[in-house]
């Protein structure tokens, strides 16, 4: 095949005009299935529509419903002429070298050809052999963009357009072992879906992607990737790997990139070389026979017997003869096409001589040389430039080929205008006639991207290898040619005896040589004796003549034909099977028959159309059924042409898909709308092409099916389906959104895309009949409305009527209706031609109004329209509702909302309670018997496995409740079931349950009825099991504990009741007597020498009481005897007292902190003296136990419990009752001491109380009213330096004089507000204020702050912030903020080189017991560590106890006469009240280091808030009312700042002195809004708000109070009088201006925001302001002041424009403020400047 231009033109080419729409263009490509569309206009190309185009267009949003081709398509393509001497591979080398997929053809004078594509020329090239030699991993990319399947199709075109690919792979993302492809998104499906109109951004590619996938493995051959994409029709493959991940992808251009021009080139050289030998060898074969030939000629009695069977041979190696010269002449063509392929090759080819000079070089060698290929000829490598090593290599391996006669492979870089690029050389030697090497022949091919060098050589190799044994191959089937043929040839003799056979015939006769050889034909197949065998071939034998006749063999089931021919001594036979052909003629014959009875029968029209050799068509025959559709025999329509039978436009049609059913070569579907009876109908025809023996298709046959029904069914059902969709997408934004204005504006858009007009529009009238339009969408080519006035000033009661009752206003042509003079105008100003006005009614109430404006033309409007816009106007009315009842509903949802977070957290709660509870917790189904839920299983808490529990079956509950709480269970139900429990009900059961190690466990039930019946029967039961064994065991320990307890609880009651000693004696011995049932209970108290006395007691009345006994005048005779040692001696000097002189001497005894009780259960037994006995005896004390009673940290007394006629043995708790009424007697004594103490303080400390009262206020007077004084004057200086920079006209020199003043009031008042936040620190007034603000924003302004002042002492400051930091923090920014200021100030101002380093991370906080447990899950308690490091000169140590006291300097900052000293104290006192504290560390020369850590917020989901930028006002914005404002001041500098402020600004000012002024101008002058200072003689603020507030007219004046008090507190009672809102002197005219439009609604016009880069924003020029405007009006004559005036009441901008030129220069200004105004189309504002000027 020539593999010419013209084979590879695809002719019928979608071709569009520059100005068809993109919607449209985008349909037709889908409905084609092309990937691109040729842009003509007038006959010539001018553009090229690609898929890739609409991808991008797609990327960008834009509408595709506006653009047309010509904004997107690709202008000026390449193209290529269509000249017979241009072939395929030149295409392909300029598809490569532009790297596009799409060339239009021309021809010589322009006209267009058609458009080659990758895929055009893949079916003609149709890739050789070469391509079952390499892998795909050899040519795929490995580049490959992948995406979920959650992407949608809106990102994946985001992705296609910023990698410039033309498909994405769509993966697996769960997947863990890698990533799988699960399906494929090309660039024509994005074509797919744009044409069927999807919302890309809300579908997923998965819903869309094109799957199964048919994936293809890195090792397969590309061959196999060529036919897998040629029997499913698709562009690329995806490749996998061994284990399915995703490795690459491979498409067309990668298949023909691997048809490499030097293996092509190599591979023609080995055939050639095959083919030459295979001709030699039949030329020797055919020599040889020709000799045979003429020696049996000689030899006549041989040549009778060979001639039939020489004949036969002759004629078989003739036609191979044949066969390999057609092979040589189409290895001649290829050859010739591949030379063609290497002049155009992208790889460099040269041919160099053994100097080293150029025989040859490709064209593509001129890229690397950059000069034409004609003067590379002759030169050298060093004349061409190349660098010394790379020229020392090449001659290394260039001697190594010529010296060895091998192959050589070199690698190197060469440096080229685009950078290094490495390349990869082939030097392959070229031998002469004598074997020597004579030439180099050198392919050179570029591997920037890849080096794989080694690997394609080792596959070359393989490749050449593999062609060499085919060759061999070749050569021996031509050597055994005879032995090799198909059909079976043997030979007999005279007697009819095998003489020789083949191998065919031993298949055939299933018999081989040896058996058959010598043996009689008829003997071994006697059965042949009866068929024509044997006729014939005794005619043969007799006639001497040859014979062919075809026969049917029996025992073979076989036909044959067979050939006899006659020889001297017998016969040769050549059998050749044709059961095969013979079945297939009978098949077709019954098929045809078959065909026929369908073809006649069938009830869908046949035509059969003959395709003539100069490319026209002609009909050849059609079915009855044609016949009778189109009431023309077939006899007369054979031998027509499309052009006689139809009319000429759709004959035209119909040729078109004729052609492109040739040009594709396969069957085509499609619908046609053709003429029939004088109406359109519908056609669905299936054209199918029929090739002849040469493979030209020269008949097509169709079959068409009337569809006109359904066609019809489908228009409607489409065009109800976009009314749907219309519906559906406005209730879907009504569903979706809330905001009202967002439906409105969708809906507008979505209506006048819905009805293709040109301009919708949506208008609120109000009760009154004013009208204000809210939202509009026009096309681009319109005229857009400007302004909210509604065009008709006012609707009648009448017309608000009428369409209040539902009427609709259609108007078709809208010079035929007569219209009031305003709006009559204009219709004809904004050219519209059809209206439709729909009502918008809420609740039988007029809202509004939808309307389309039709301007292109007249229009009607159809009635499915119009109910269409009656639903969406319905619609709309529901979306105002929801829009009315959306703020009333909103209170309620964030209650429900705080409702359901705390129902989910409870459940939560519960959960976790479930979960981490230790009981087995339960829902138990009475009527099924069986637990529903369970917390944890029953095994759990007795010890079983599931196995036992298994086992136990049903049995369970007898197998293991003890048998005598059985009974208990069915009376609980029974209970449960009966007794009309209520809700929240508990009910006990405790039994017994036997464990694993054979134990009871006590069991304790306890339930409530979780859900009933539907008639009310108790159906579940929750509840929980506990085993209280152990709580059983210890209940009477408890039991005997809790009442010991009660009695301490008791006693320590009635301890703190009193704080009276003797009673509280008094009630702790009786208490402690009852509860410890023994015999005296005592107390005894030490004097200062450790003597003492009994102070109380409480004794059973049995016994003898001590303390009598102790009063009595007891003698124990005189001194012991002499020598005795006696304890007792001295124990009673008196008859009050005890002494005890261990006590004495030991101060105190064994009675400390360590040895808290002294413990005797029987005083016999213990070893006392006699006389400690006597003494114990006398008192009748057998058994005893002492505790201490300390007072502090002093041992007061003893406490004491006594037994009188028996041993006892005090158990633990006895001991610890007694300690702990022990200890209680100590805190009491502890409080009777701190009661007296008390009592002498609270004295001294009330007289002291009140001179701080005194004193402090004081001071707070004396701050009041310095803070008022110092800024009263500071107000007046600050707010007239803002006035001043609002004037315009200052010159550059006033300007930075404003500058000066304005800095150093700033700074005064900084200094105002350190002394005054020093003195609020003093008093306690300073408080928190905790706010959320962005942490990362907050510091990098700060920086930026301070990075000038540091620049200008040349300093360099850095934040070194660390990456943990939170972005959103809560903390008080103002106080953060003055911290560091202050800090980092100072580190900046006693820095002179060097720098200042800021460091910031974050630490967790480590005090967890102080956590607010009010934090939300969202916040996190954390540490913010500051360090502020300089390199300044230091502070020396004497100084640094003086750093943070107040008014204090060191020595540095006293010679810098700056500051107040406050600095640091204020940051210190602010660090500290925020849970820190500062620390310092510094060395003198070297410099100082700052730090403080305190407590923050750490905010986690918190958005982050817009910073707005304030905007200077200018004006009122237009429409406002006048709004009337007081300004009431004492002081006249502050009320003249404000009244020119407010003046300037547009407000009706006045002004007044004092509280009785203000009074009486707001009664006669009736202000909006009064600016209200709080201190002023005769009736201060306060006292004027009181009076004014308390009438109902005053309530409705909003009063803003300005005082000049730094305190914030004052706020509260400034509020608590009457003022709604506050405001501290001096303040900034944009917090005032802010303050007015929040109470009074009032809205401005501001300075415009100028670009920098602009050329607005390059010059200094301001606009004017109301007054500046009046005045150069004023100078401007009459004359332009009207025009000017009536080009703005028409709206008429360019008029405007006009006229501004008209301006001389030195009123520039009075023209750029008007251009401004013009450009915002504020034409209000210059219709009200203009108007009181005519009036002046």
């Amino acid at each position: 095949m020539n593999l010419t231009l013209i084979h590879i033109i695809e002719k019928d080419s979608l071709m569009l005009a520059p100005d068809t729409g993109v919607s449209e263009a985008i349909a037709l490509m889908n409905q084609q299935r092309v990937s691109c569309a040729l842009v003509v206009d007038n006959h010539q190309l001018v553009g090229i529509l690609t898929a890739r185009n609409v991808v991008k267009m797609t990327a960008e949003a834009m509408d595709i419903n506006i653009v047309k081709v010509a904004a997107i398509m690709t202008r000026d393509p390449e193209r290529i002429s269509g000249s017979a001497d241009l072939d395929i591979f030149s295409v392909l080398s300029t598809l490569r070298q532009h790297k596009i997929r799409h060339l239009p053809a021309i021809d010589e004078s322009g006209n267009i050809l058609g458009v080659i594509t990758q895929n055009s020329i893949r079916k003609v090239l149709q890739p050789t052999d070469l391509l079952k030699f390499q892998q795909v991993a050899q040519v795929m990319s490995d580049r490959v963009i992948h995406l979920p399947q959650t992407a949608s199709l809106w990102e994946i075109t985001q992705k296609m357009t910023q990698n410039q690919v033309s498909c994405i792979v769509i993966v697996d993302a769960k997947h863990d072992s890698g990533t799988v492809p699960l399906g494929i998104i090309t660039e024509r499906d994005i074509v797919k879906f744009r044409a069927l109109q999807l919302n890309l951004a809300e579908i997923v590619a998965s819903e869309v992607m094109s799957t199964p996938m048919l994936p293809i493995k890195t090792r397969d051959s590309l061959w196999d990737a060529d036919q897998l994409m040629e029997e499913n029709g698709i562009r690329r493959l995806v490749v996998v790997n061994e284990l399915g991940n995703l490795e690459g992808i491979l498409t067309q251009s990668s298949l023909l990139e691997a048809l490499d021009p030097i293996e092509m080139y190599r591979t023609i050289q080995v055939l050639q070389e095959q083919v030459n030998r295979q001709v030699i060898e039949l030329n020797q074969v055919n020599e040889r026979l020709q000799e045979e030939i003429a020696l049996r000629e000689q030899e006549l009695p041989e040549r009778s017997r060979l001639e039939g069977e020489l004949k036969a041979q002759n004629a078989r190696l003739q036609t191979e003869i044949g066969d390999r010269i057609r092979v040589e002449a189409a290895l001649a063509q290829r050859e010739r096409e591949l030379r063609a392929l290497v002049e155009h090759a992208p790889d460099l080819i040269w041919r160099l001589n053994r100097e080293f000079r150029y025989l040859y070089a490709n064209p593509s060698s001129e890229n690397l040389f950059r000069i034409p290929s004609g003067e590379i000829f002759g030169k050298t490598i060093q004349e061409l430039g190349f660098p010394d090593d790379v020229v020392s290599q090449w001659i290394e391996v260039l001697q190594q080929a010529f010296e060895t006669g091998n192959e050589q492979t070199l690698e190197c870089a060469l440096p080229g205008l685009e950078g290094v690029k490495w390349w990869v050389a082939r030097i392959v030697p070229e031998l002469g006639n004598n074997g020597a090497v004579e030439s180099i022949l050198a392919i050179v091919r570029e591997i920037s991207d890849r080096k794989q060098t080694e690997q394609e050589r080792l596959q070359l190799l393989d490749r050449e290898q593999a062609a060499r044994a085919e060759a061999e191959s070749a050569t021996n089937r031509v050597t055994n040619i005879l032995e090799s043929i198909t059909d079976v040839f043997f030979s007999l003799d005279s007697n009819w005896r095998f003489t020789y056979i083949n191998p065919q015939a031993e298949i055939l006769f299933q018999r081989n040589q040896e058996e058959l050889l010598g043996q009689s034909l008829w003997v071994e197949f006697p059965e042949a004796r009866n068929r024509r065998f044997y006729e014939e071939y005794h005619r043969v034998v007799a006639e001497n003549i040859s014979r062919e006749f075809l026969e049917f063999y029996p025992p073979l089931n076989r036909w044959f034909e067979i050939h006899t021919y006659p020889a001297k001594e017998g016969i040769s036979v050549y059998f050749e099977d044709v059961t095969e052909q013979i079945k297939a003629e009978a098949s077709l014959k019954e098929s045809e028959q078959f065909l026929r009875s369908i073809y006649e029968g069938v009830e869908t029209a046949i035509f059969i159309v003959d395709v003539l050799a100069d490319g026209t068509f002609r009909y050849f025959d059609s079915n009855p059924t044609h016949e009778q559709i189109w009431q023309i025999s077939a006899e007369e329509m054979s031998g027509t042409t499309p052009e006689q039978m139809l009319p000429p436009a759709v004959a035209e049609e119909v040729i078109q898909r004729y052609q492109q059913c040739i040009a594709t070569r396969e069957r085509i579907t499609y619908e046609e709308k053709l003429p029939l009876e004088g109406q359109d109908n519908w056609w669905l025809t299936h054209l199918s092409p029929i090739f002849d023996s040469s493979d030209r298709i020269y008949r097509l046959i169709g079959t068409s099916f009337n569809i006109t029904d359904r066609k019809q069914a489908e228009i409607a059902l489409e065009q109800q389906l976009k009314r749907e969709q219309l519906l559906n997408a406005i209730q879907e934004r009504i569903r979706s959104s809330l905001n009202l204005e967002e439906v409105l504006t969708t809906a507008a858009q979505e209506v006048r895309q819905f009805l293709s007009t040109d301009r919708v529009l949506i208008y609120r009238v109000d009760p009154d009949g004013t009208g204000i339009m809210v939202t509009q969408s026009s096309d681009p080519l319109v005229r857009e409305i400007n302004g909210n006035t509604f065009p008709q000033e006012h609707f009648s009661q009448e017309e608000r009527n009428r369409y209040t009752q539902g009427e609709i206003v259609a108007i078709e042509d809208t010079e035929l209706v007569k219209h009031l003079p305003c709006l009559g105008m204009l219709m004809k100003t904004l050219k519209i031609k059809a209206k439709l006005v729909i009502p918008i009614l809420t609740e039988q109430n007029l809202w509004g109004l939808l309307i389309a404006h039709h301007c292109q033309s007249t229009r009607e409007w159809h009635s499915s329209e119009i109910e269409s816009l009656r639903s969406i106007a319905g619609q709309l009315a529901i979306a105002v509702q929801q829009s009315t009842l959306f703020e009333q509903a909103k209170a309620e949802l964030i209650e429900r909302q705080k409702a359901e977070e705390a129902l989910q957290a409870s459940q939560r709660f519960v959960q976790k309670i479930a979960d981490t509870s230790p009981n087995f917790l339960y829902i138990y189904d009475i009527l099924e018997h069986r637990n529903i839920y369970v917390n944890r299983e029953i095994a759990e808490m007795l010890g079983y496995s599931n196995e036992e529990i298994s086992n136990f079956g049903n049995n369970l509950l007898t197998a293991l409740i003890h048998p005598d709480d059985l009974p208990k269970i069915p009376e609980h139900f029974q209970k449960l079931s009966q007794a009309q429990a209520q809700e929240g009900e508990i009910f006990e059961l405790e039994y017994r349950m036997r464990n694993v190690q054979g134990e009871w466990r006590n069991i304790l039930a306890r339930e409530t009825i979780f859900a009933r019946t539907e008639d009310g029967a108790v159906k579940q039961l929750l509840g929980t099991a506990t085993d209280i064994t152990k709580l059983k065991e210890s209940e009477a320990v408890l039991r005997e504990s809790a009442e010991r307890e009660k009695a301490v609880a008791s006693a320590v009651q009635r301890i703190r009741q009193s704080l009276d000693l003797g009673t509280i004696f008094a009630a702790t011995t009786e208490e402690l007597q009852g509860c410890l049932s023994c015999d005296i209970v005592a107390i005894y108290r030490f004097n200062s020498d450790y003597s003492g006395e009994f102070v109380s007691e409480a004794v059973s009345s049995q016994q003898v009481s001590v303390l009598q006994k102790n009063k009595q005048s007891l003698h124990l005779s005189a001194q012991p005897a002499p020598g005795q040692n006696c304890q007792m001696q001295g124990l009673i000097n008196s008859c009050l007292e005890w002494h005890d002189t261990h006590l004495i001497q030991n101060t105190g005894g064994t009675f400390n902190r360590d040895e808290s009780c002294l413990v005797v259960e029987d005083i016999y037994q213990r070893n006392f003296s006699s006389c400690y006995l006597a003494r114990l005896e006398e008192f009748q004390v057998r058994a005893y136990m002492i505790v201490p009673i300390f007072c502090g940290a002093k041992l007061w007394g003893l406490l004491a419990a006594y037994e009188s006629d028996r041993p006892r043995q005090w158990q633990p708790s006895d001991r610890q009752i007694v300690i702990q009424i022990g200890n209680q007697l100590g805190v009491a004594l502890q409080q009777a001491e701190w009661l007296e103490q008390t009592q002498k303080q609270s004295e001294a400390l009330q007289k002291a109380a009140i001179a701080a009262d005194a004193a402090n206020q004081a001071k707070s007077e004396f701050l009041a009213n310095m803070s008022h004084e110092l800024r009263t004057p500071l107000n007046a200086i600050l707010g007239f330096t803002q006035l001043m920079n609002r004037n315009s006209s200052l010159s550059p020199q006033h300007q930075e004089h404003l500058k000066i003043i304005n800095q150093a009031g700033e700074h005064l008042l900084s200094l105002i507000n350190d002394v005054l936040e020093m003195s609020k620190i003093e008093a306690g007034r300073t408080i928190l204020n905790p706010t959320s603000f962005n942490m990362i924003s907050f510091l990098k302004n700060l920086e930026a702050m301070l990075k000038f002042q540091a620049q200008n002492k040349g300093l360099n400051l850095s934040f070194e912030l660390d990456s943990t930091l939170p972005k959103m923090i809560k903390s008080d920014e103002g106080k953060l903020r003055q911290i560091l200021i202050n800090m980092l100030g100072n580190a900046i101002k006693f820095t002179n080189s060097g720098g200042v380093t800021l460091r910031v991370k974050l630490k967790p906080y480590s005090n967890h017991n102080s956590l607010n447990n009010s934090l939300d899950f969202s916040e996190t308690l954390s540490t913010l560590c500051v360090e502020i490091a300089d390199t300044g000169s230091g502070i020396a140590p004497s100084e640094m106890n003086q750093l943070f006291e107040p008014f204090s300097q060191t020595e540095t900052g006293r010679k810098s006469q700056e500051g107040t000293g406050l600095g640091l104290p204020i940051s210190r006192k602010f660090v500290q009240l925020m849970g820190g504290d500062i620390h310092v560390s510094s060395t003198v020369g070297v410099g100082t280091v700052f730090s403080f850590e305190i407590q923050i917020v750490e905010i986690n989901a918190t958005p982050e808030p817009p910073v707005q930028t304030p905007r200077q006002v200018i004006g009122l914005d237009c429409d406002q009312e006048c709004y009337r404002i007081l300004v009431v001041d004492d002081a006249v500098n502050n009320r003249r700042f404000l009244v020119t402020l407010l003046s300037e600004i547009g407000f009706e000012v006045r002004e007044a002195e004092n509280g009785q002024e203000a009074i009486a101008l707001w009664s006669s002058w009736d202000p909006d809004l009064i600016c209200m200072d709080m201190r002023m003689p005769l009736l201060d603020g306060y006292q004027a708000t009181q009076q004014i507030k308390a009438s109902l007219k005053g309530q409705q004046t909003v009063i803003i109070a300005l005082t000049a008090s730094a305190f914030e507190e004052e706020r509260e009672g400034i509020l608590s009088c009457g003022c709604d809102d506050f405001l501290h002197k001096p303040f900034r005219e944009e917090v005032l201006l802010e303050k007015i439009s929040t109470h009074l609604g009032v809205s401005y016009r501001y300075q415009p925001e100028i670009s920098p880069d602009s050329p607005e924003g390059c010059s200094s020029q301001k606009l004017l302001n109301r007054n500046d405007i009046k005045k150069y009006l004023s100078q401007m004559p009459p004359e332009f002041v009207t025009e000017l005036y009536q080009s703005a009441c028409q709206g008429y901008d360019e008029g405007i424009f006009e006229l501004l030129e008209l301006i001389p220069a030195e009123s520039s200004p009075l023209a750029h403020t008007l251009r401004e105004l013009t450009k915002n189309f504020d034409f209000e504002m210059i219709i009200e400047l203009t108007e009181q000027e005519e009036e002046a």
